[in-house]
């Protein structure tokens, strides 16, 4: 199963204002290689500011 590295250095949840630039970042691992979603209180994805999600 994936494993979240560094847990304890993440916040679970930030708050930031709209048109507001902030960096999340998330280091995991597994078998296979995990795939990391940003999602909005409401579930929608985060979009990258070049438009692709992560």
């Amino acid at each position: 199963p994936p494993n979240i590295l560094d847990e304890e250095s993440s916040p679970s949840s930030i708050v930031v204002r709209e048109k507001e630039e902030v960096t999340l970042i998330c280091h995991g691992e597994g078998f296979p290689v995990p795939n990391i979603t940003w999602k909005r209180e409401d579930g929608r994805p985060i979009e990258n500011s070049d438009g692709r999600r992560g």
